[in-house]
């Protein structure tokens, strides 16, 4: 049980474009350490344009008295995760041309042309902001709650934070944001 995003292209993606998205995801699955469940991408047959939709859970619940996550704790790992999709989805659209729409429950933006759009930036700069521990606390959290896990479960160091983190703390700096057009885009493809 858990909160969750979904994401889904905002138009029907020629099926080559979506066999290679299908493509790097399934590559790229294993190259984060997610806190509650990796990136989902519907791999369903396409012959003619259709959407490429997913979703992702990043919020753990339940458990007993014992294993009771601290919400702290929970809000970096979270805004760690959300904040790595972003990033992948911004690398899709700028690469293959193709524009997302993302919800949380309900429309909270979307990623036009590599970047997010600025609800989707005001989500993410309101989520940083959440974030009240440092972010190089987020392994020893996860080795914290590595129980939760699979029984083979090893917290690894996660990789460099990505680029829509950065893009989040230039926001960050001015109380208005910067203006669309000085954003700037994903250095990278993961």
């Amino acid at each position: 049980m858990g909160v969750g995003i979904s994401y889904e292209t905002n138009n029907p993606v020629h099926p080559g474009i979506r066999a290679k998205i299908l493509k790097e995801y399934e590559e790229d699955e294993d190259d984060w350490d997610w806190w509650a469940e990796s990136i989902w991408l519907d791999d369903d047959e396409c012959s003619e344009p259709c959407t490429v939709y997913g979703s992702t859970k990043l919020y753990l619940f339940g458990g007993n008295e014992e294993e009771e996550i601290n919400f702290d704790e929970q809000q970096l790992l979270v805004w760690q995760d959300f904040n790595h999709i972003v990033t992948r989805l911004c690398n899709w659209s700028a690469k293959y041309g193709v524009d997302w729409n993302i919800d949380f429950e309900s429309p909270i933006g979307s990623i036009v042309g590599g970047l997010p759009d600025r609800q989707l930036t005001r989500v993410m700069c309101e989520m940083y902001e959440d974030c009240v521990l440092p972010q190089s606390d987020s392994l020893r959290i996860r080795r914290k709650y590595a129980s939760r896990m699979d029984d083979d479960y090893v917290a690894k160091p996660r990789s460099e934070e990505p680029p829509a983190y950065e893009l989040v703390k230039q926001l960050r700096m001015s109380p208005d944001g910067i203006p669309f057009n000085q954003m700037v885009a994903p250095a990278q493809h993961l």
